[in-house]
């Protein structure tokens, strides 16, 4: 996914005045798995190998974005945002997860992968199409110690909301087993776009 962001952005350049592509890498802590170290490796190595010449503005992860609260290790920054016109980077939460962000979630549990959902000025949701996954799908009614536990990587560092947005995920699967029958109609995707207002708007196909 790096790579198709690199390309993406050179696409968007439009052969203009000359620049440099800056790389913000933010995440990651000491957790005791250590999953964000090796995620971070692997985002480094890709960085790495990639041909066009990247330049490393800001880096904080691992160590430089991790605390301990009562002997338990916690992120201190969970997201960021940036100021697109004076380029200031300041930690943000996101209370709006953007349109179908349940069906986004279903989909992750199936295909165990992140997707760009961002093309030609549109939000494009899809098309998905899965097969009911009953080792994912028994968790709907688990307590949620059960589901915190056996759905994270780091099942003391999520937030309140964790247990419900996994339910409604699963949700999704259950009541879709077909989703190219009622979620994606003849195979389209769902299209939203801003409109005048700045909400996200389904496209009707």
């Amino acid at each position: 996914m790096i790579c198709d962001m690199v390309k993406r952005t050179k696409k968007l350049s439009h052969g203009g005045p000359d620049g440099r592509m800056e790389v913000i890498l933010v995440g990651g802590f000491l957790d005791d798995r250590a999953l964000s170290k090796q995620l971070t490796l692997e985002v480094i190595r890709t960085l790495i190998n990639i041909n066009d010449s990247l330049y490393l503005t800001v880096a904080c992860f691992s160590d430089m974005n991790d605390m301990v609260r009562d002997g338990v290790h916690f992120p201190i920054i969970y997201g960021i945002a940036v100021e697109i016109k004076t380029g200031e980077l300041f930690p943000a939460t996101f209370n709006d997860k953007g349109p179908d962000a349940n069906i986004r979630s279903a989909a992750t549990f199936v295909f165990n992968e992140v997707r760009e959902i961002f093309t030609d000025g549109f939000l494009r949701i899809g098309p998905f199409d899965w097969s009911p996954n009953h080792a994912i799908i028994q968790y709907v009614n688990a307590p949620d110690s059960v589901i915190r536990q056996h759905l994270s990587t780091s099942p003391e560092q999520e937030p309140p909301y964790f247990e419900q947005h996994i339910r409604q995920s699963i949700t999704v699967l259950l009541d879709h087993p077909q989703p190219l029958l009622t979620l994606f109609p003849n195979g389209h995707p769902r299209l939203y776009y801003r409109n005048s207002t700045k909400n996200w708007t389904l496209l009707d196909n």
